[in-house]
């Protein structure tokens, strides 16, 4: 319908802006999506990586246990567009080697092999970024043995 109004004769624009303002509004539908939708991100990306570490960072830091944790699997990253980002991840840690007091990245340690200590915890991890203020908040951290066949 927009197409046979602007190609009628009472308009008269030039062809190739008229080429142009008909793909602009083909446009229209993918640009209208809702803000704060929520999509699927992807866990290699360096939004998500820096989320993720913040996310594990906090885990290592409240976390009781003498050892570090770290991300062996994203099971699921999602993406809500709220002015910054919101980073919902769902994620395995496992236990390393690595005692908290050696300040040491925790993806570089070895993960245990004492059977007792290979569990995997499923963790839910929600991380808003405001960019414009340097600043990540973990809004939701909620982690819980992985059951068989989860």
């Amino acid at each position: 319908m927009v197409k046979d109004l602007l190609c009628s004769p009472f308009f008269s624009f030039p062809r190739s802006l008229l080429r142009i303002v008909i793909d602009l509004l083909t446009l229209l539908p993918a640009l209208s999506a809702p803000a704060g939708a929520l999509h699927d991100a992807d866990p290699d990306s360096p939004e998500v990586r820096d989320s993720a570490a913040f996310a594990l960072y906090s885990f290592n830091f409240f976390n009781k246990d003498p050892y570090l944790y770290k991300i062996t699997t994203f099971e699921s990253v999602k993406e809500k567009d709220v002015g910054g980002g919101e980073y919902i991840m769902d994620v395995l840690l496992q236990k390393t080697q690595c005692r908290k007091k050696e300040d040491t990245d925790p993806q570089s340690c070895l993960l245990m092999t004492n059977p007792q200590d290979t569990k995997a915890l499923l963790c839910h991890f929600v991380v808003l970024n405001a960019p414009w203020k340097q600043e990540r908040v973990l809004i939701e951290s909620q982690c819980h043995p992985r059951q068989q066949g989860q």
